[in-house]
């Protein structure tokens, strides 16, 4: 009787082991996701102003090169 009730116990222990672990890997997948979309929505707005910038000042110095100055 004690034999069985081992095996079983053990069975019972790795399924729901299995199953924690499961859910764990599944959160942190979860939580990935989520801090990617809050990075990149609060960094993303940065990157465009600086691109911008960056063609602003491009126009103004290819202008300022043909004035000769």
């Amino acid at each position: 009787m004690l034999l069985p009730s081992l095996v079983i116990g053990g069975a019972s222990y790795e399924t729901a082991k299995r199953k924690v672990e499961e859910k764990i890997v599944q959160s942190a997948q979860e939580n990935v996701v989520l801090l990617d979309g809050l990075i990149t929505r609060t960094i993303e707005p940065a990157v465009k102003d600086i691109e911008y910038m960056a063609a602003t000042l491009e126009q103004n110095g290819a202008q300022v090169n043909e004035a000769g100055l």
